[in-house]
């Protein structure tokens, strides 16, 4: 189910390193920060966040070369880095433990994070994440993403493949994003690599939700199965329905389950 009306707070800007994060921040209570899909941005989660609050603080970034971030605060397309990025942020918003949800390809960055900081991430959520091994989605981009380099090429770059990047992310929905922040995306995917999710997961010593639908059209569900089974204890919520943006059409089943297994944790340091 969805709320009655989506909440959009005022996106705010922080100064990290040599740039800025783009982020907006509503509720009270412990803190969780939502990391976005690619490509994406805080509106993703506007459904959720009247869900959540006032049991928990939402913060959700909007990850670097997407939204109000500028590409340059984080160049680097690498998970760890972007990790090491995101709890940069969180020091410079003064927050000290977090539960830190992903959605999508922002799950995998998640789990990074997660295994990167275990005295600061006291709780992990993924949703319709992708996991530790080849999903549909993927799969079905290999054309896009072994022509993407093309989109550098003089003339040919802006004539040719601009098109058919829009083309290839509107097939999966992906509609109204500028050609950079389709290219970024094309970037990270290719630096996505399996062997990685799993290492990431192995590290994840927090208890974690894990959410999905049996019909998402992205990500298999056999592997939200194996990912629920490779990562701690917590919540293992398999909706018959949603799709891939589950963060909206099952917003109250999963905002529920957001706020009772965390709002605790986080409040008694565990």
């Amino acid at each position: 189910m969805k709320p009655e009306r989506p909440s959009d707070p005022e996106v705010q800007t922080v100064a990290v390193g040599g740039g800025v994060a783009a982020y907006t921040d509503e509720g009270q209570g412990p803190v969780v920060i939502a990391l976005h899909g690619l490509p994406g941005g805080a509106k993703d989660w506007r459904w959720l966040g009247p869900a959540v609050v006032p049991g928990l603080r939402l913060v959700r970034l909007e990850l670097p070369g997407f939204g109000q971030t500028p590409r340059e605060a984080m160049a680097d397309p690498g998970f760890e880095a972007r990790a090491r990025w995101v709890l940069a942020v969180a020091d410079a918003l003064g927050i000290g433990r977090f539960v830190v949800m992903g959605h999508s390809i922002g799950g995998p960055l998640a789990m990074a994070l997660a295994g990167l900081a275990p005295g600061r991430v006291c709780g992990l959520a993924l949703v319709a994440s992708v996991g530790l091994s080849v999903h549909r989605g993927y799969r079905q981009a290999g054309p896009m993403r072994r022509l993407a380099p093309l989109r550098r090429v003089p003339l040919l770059g802006p004539a040719v493949m601009a098109p058919f990047m829009r083309w290839a992310f509107g097939r999966f929905g992906f509609k109204g994003h500028s050609d950079a922040a389709l290219e970024h995306t094309v970037a990270i995917v290719n630096s996505l690599d399996f062997r990685d999710n799993r290492r990431f997961a192995a590290a994840v010593a927090v208890p974690t939700l894990v959410a999905w639908a049996m019909d998402d059209p992205i990500i298999d569900r056999a592997v939200s199965e194996e990912l629920a089974a490779a990562l701690p204890a917590g919540p293992r919520l398999a909706f018959a329905e949603g799709g891939h943006n589950i963060q909206k059409t099952q917003a109250v089943e999963l905002g529920a389950a957001l706020v009772s297994t965390f709002g605790a944790l986080a409040k008694s340091g565990g």
